[in-house]
């Protein structure tokens, strides 16, 4: 009886090897297939002010999928060849056919491959579960600011009206005309790059996130990103007054330089600290039920047994591909 237990647990701790050592395998792969994707987003999150906030959005995935980890036990893994496999070749298939070393197709073909990958291995119960922190990937994909910029000019004349209607309210001597603040000393001008778009997709983007976590109704949820859009619009007006003031009292070092980065830097702050406030406030009367995951039949060693028999297969399979079209792009591109 004995030596029974302690061959099933050493079955089991194979099995458990084998799962996680695959698992590893299948990273390795997908890193070597999408390589140069990942340096092409690490050049753009580093070298535009627009996309700075690349880098957290990967991290706030993971601790999605990390927060979701009880309700991913509690799924059986069902591999579905039929959907699977067209995502993930549609996905690697942008990837190498993109010849003219576009950041969006590339970053878009690696959304879908990851789609494509978790339906082929795990199945639409996982992809459920799944599917937020998978499209909150889209935040990586640099062809937001060609969305924004339309919003160019309204953002503008928002940025100037509230700008003058804090300086006059504080006893400046302020006179607007269109985009230009006339000062008596000074004229400024609310040009492109102090329109606020450039932060809005930050907003929006951190904005979410707090809501999908802290919230449970939807009608709370878009308030808390409305909200966060107004922030921006209310905090940018605010800083182009600040820039007001002080170019008023002759402070003109504050309008360019390192002064003026951390005025505007500042002024995010604050409006940081206002969207949380405001998750803060509309998770207090937020009373919607959370759903419980039914408990499990399987033990744990059981279940990684139990979905190891069933994913083998399609990670053989995925992991494969993967390395061939890394091999390809990698080495023949």
């Amino acid at each position: 009886m004995i030596s029974t237990i302690q061959e099933n647990r050493i079955k089991m701790l194979q099995i458990d090897t084998r799962y996680w050592a695959w698992f590893a395998i299948l990273l390795s792969a997908f890193i070597f297939g999408f390589i140069k994707v990942f340096a092409l987003l690490f050049s753009i999150w580093w070298n535009s002010y627009i996309y700075s906030y690349g880098f957290l959005i990967p991290l706030v995935s993971l601790y999605i999928i990390w927060i979701e980890r009880e309700k991913l036990k509690h799924i059986q893994a069902v591999s579905n060849f039929l959907l699977g496999v067209p995502l993930l070749v549609i996905g690697l298939f942008m990837l190498i056919s993109d010849t003219h070393g576009s950041a969006s197709i590339q970053v878009f073909s690696l959304i879908i491959a990851i789609t494509g990958m978790v339906l082929l291995i795990l199945g639409k119960g996982f992809l459920k579960v799944l599917s937020f922190p998978i499209a909150y990937l889209l935040f990586t994909v640099p062809f937001w600011d060609n969305l924004t910029k339309r919003l160019d000019l309204p953002f503008q004349n928002f940025t100037a009206l509230i700008s003058i209607h804090l300086m006059q309210f504080i006893g400046m001597p302020a006179y607007r005309q269109s985009l230009y603040i006339e000062l008596p000393n000074v004229t400024l001008e609310v040009a492109k790059e102090c329109s606020g778009t450039n932060n809005l997709i930050a907003i929006i983007a951190i904005a979410i996130p707090l809501a999908y976590l802290n919230l449970r109704s939807w009608p709370r949820r878009l308030l808390l990103i409305c909200g966060g859009v107004v922030i921006t619009i209310l905090m940018n007006g605010l800083r182009v007054a600040l820039i007001g003031f002080f170019a008023y009292h002759g402070f003109s070092k504050v309008l360019h330089g390192p002064y003026h980065i951390f005025q505007s830097m500042s002024v995010s702050i604050i409006g940081f600290i206002l969207l949380f406030a405001g998750v803060w406030i509309l998770a207090k009367g937020d009373k919607s039920a959370v759903v419980q995951p039914a408990p499990s039949t399987f033990s744990s060693q059981q279940q990684i047994s139990f979905q190891w028999d069933k994913i083998k297969y399609p990670l053989f399979l995925t992991s494969g591909i993967l390395i061939l079209v890394g091999i390809f792009n990698n080495l023949y591109r």
